[in-house]
């Protein structure tokens, strides 16, 4: 028998490659890891000089971060991936009652201290269509929204009738919709929390999983937006059937079964995205040691299921629907340079960066991005288990297949929300980065991190909370303009976005109602078809510079 060369022997003749004792990773005279590490510095560096000066030129002319944002992202995955080591057995931690209610209560808290503020900030967009379609919805044709489809060519019945059904108990208060929509977002943390448990995680970093989730700075859009319940929805019942799909698998119980089948039923039915199922569970705590081949087997009820439901969803539609391009070609065939960029680059920098680059950073952010790069520092080099690095990075990037035309967001976070489902993975990396450091580097590193999220969370909460003000304004000022004796007034149409955040290029027209308290059969706005087919000229004009309607002579 041929005996095996030690670790730091040569492999071949004339090789100059040896083993780091103290960390076990191979190092050449020009190792690898130096240059990823000077990338690092050097990305870094640019974009806390970006946050702290603003656009500068130095050397370099930066005004966009992403570039710099992307090195990084890119930079620290490789990082992660040549310092991970072959995995070793895992314990399964146990969980009483007692401990999993001090989870939930400790998970509430930080909801509350987060998010709390966010709680009194009016409604924009869509927000303003979905309540009003809502409340005037009658309960009892709900049923019919799973047999149609929507005008806007989506099949996602259950989240519309949630809508409907939530219409009818809040009204228009925008403190239990907001509650609702954090409580979603909570209750998605715990779950979050209990499948990082099945993992074989230990309490302590399952717990930093789901606090990250909690409140990464990608947030604000999925769970402040009411018009994005969807996405809320549909990651609940996505995580309600991933536990219950592995209790089954480890169990064997068939009421879990129907659970999964259940919850899996309803996250089809609220959002698209959830389709990603299937091959999701494939990563599942219960195969990821096993080979691909029994994998695939274990999970063929799951495909199955979503077949028949997507070929109900294609007969509804009448093809595949969903967003489309100008050429009305489904943005799901879209297919090319985009989606590469997006899938490495894009979503690297937004995963490490979630920042709204609109709004200049406030000095205290800046220090908070420090102690977070500093953490990434930490947690790159952690030697962490390589089958759970692989069961977040599969989760990761099969969640982002559906929406992979987005990936490509803006600095000021716009379509941030199409993250919200594929955080999952992201929470699975982190909690193993954690377990493999020593208790004082995992405690300094979590705390850091999180720290800057939450930073994160309060930068980008402070442009919704204006753009949401800006928008009740708005309407307010038109409302007032309209004469008691003739509602007739013609009205531009208005931005889509303002600095990131959805304003009211859809459910203007709701919102300056709901404002004016009445129906207002005779405004017209220049966005929407009326007849006769030439558009009338606009009475009040949107002006962008100073964010609102203005008489056309006065546009300077």
């Amino acid at each position: 028998m041929i005996p095996k060369p030690r670790p730091n022997t040569p492999l071949s003749p004339g090789s100059e490659t040896h083993t780091d004792r103290s960390t076990g990773v191979a190092k050449s005279n020009f190792s690898v890891h130096y240059l990823v590490a000077s990338v690092l510095v050097a990305s870094g560096l640019i974009v806390v000089l970006r946050a702290a000066l603003g656009p500068f030129r130095w050397i370099v002319s930066v005004n966009n971060p992403l570039t710099a944002e992307s090195w990084f992202g890119v930079a620290a995955a490789l990082s992660v991936a040549m310092y991970s080591r072959e995995a070793r057995p895992s314990r399964n931690e146990s969980l009483s009652k007692p401990k999993l209610r001090l989870v939930a209560l400790v998970l509430l808290a930080v909801t509350a201290v987060v998010w709390g503020r966010a709680l009194n900030f009016p409604f924009i967009a869509d927000d303003y269509y979905h309540i009003t379609n809502g409340i005037h919805a009658d309960l009892w044709s709900l049923p019919h929204l799973f047999a149609a489809p929507a005008k806007d060519l989506f099949f996602r019945p259950f989240g519309l009738a949630a809508y409907a059904v939530e219409a009818h108990i809040w009204g228009i208060n925008r403190y239990a919709w907001h509650a609702a929509s954090l409580f979603l977002h909570f209750s998605c943390s715990f779950l979050v929390f209990l499948l990082i448990i099945r993992f074989g995680a230990e309490k302590w970093s399952a717990m930093a999983g789901a606090l990250l989730f909690l409140v990464h700075g990608s947030r604000p859009e999925a769970v402040f937006w009411t018009g994005a319940q969807f996405d809320l929805w549909a990651t609940l019942f996505f995580l309600i059937a991933f536990l219950a799909f592995d209790s089954w698998l480890r169990d064997g119980l068939r009421p879990s079964a129907a659970v999964c089948f259940a919850a899996l039923l309803c996250a089809f039915m609220s959002k698209e995205s959830a389709y990603v199922a299937p091959l999701a569970f494939l990563f599942s705590p219960s195969l990821i040691h096993r080979k691909w081949r029994e994998r695939w087997m274990r999970t063929v009820p799951v495909f199955l299921l979503a077949a028949v439901c997507f070929c109900y969803r294609w007969v509804i539609l009448g093809g595949i629907g969903g967003y489309r391009d100008s050429g009305q070609r489904p943005f799901i065939f879209s297919i090319g340079w985009r989606t590469l960029k997006g899938l490495t680059a894009r979503l690297g920098a937004i995963l490490t960066f979630p920042i709204n680059w609109s709004k200049p950073i406030e000095w205290w952010l800046v220090v908070l991005m420090i102690l977070g790069l500093c953490a990434v520092a930490i947690l790159i080099r952690a030697r962490a288990s390589r089958d759970r690095l692989a069961a977040g990075a599969g989760l990761l990037l099969v969640s982002v297949l559906p929406v992979h035309e987005f990936l490509l967001i803006s600095p000021d976070l716009e379509k941030s929300r199409v993250l919200y489902l594929p955080l999952i993975g992201v929470c699975l990396i982190f909690q193993s980065l954690l377990q493999a450091l020593g208790q004082r580097a995992a405690s300094i590193a979590a705390i850091c991190l999180l720290a800057f999220e939450a930073g994160a969370i309060e930068h980008n909460l402070s442009v919704w909370g204006q753009n949401g003000r800006l928008a009740e304004q708005t309407c307010a000022t038109v409302a007032r303009q309209l004469s008691s004796s003739s509602d007739r007034l013609v009205l531009s149409d208005v931005p889509n976005v303002i600095d990131g955040v959805y304003f009211l290029h859809t459910g203007l027209r709701n919102c300056i109602e709901w404002a004016a308290g009445r129906p207002l059969p005779d405004l017209k706005i220049h966005s929407e078809p009326w007849a006769p087919a030439v558009l009338e000229p606009p009475d009040l004009v949107w002006n962008d510079s100073s964010r609102a309607f203005v008489r056309p002579a006065k546009i300077p």
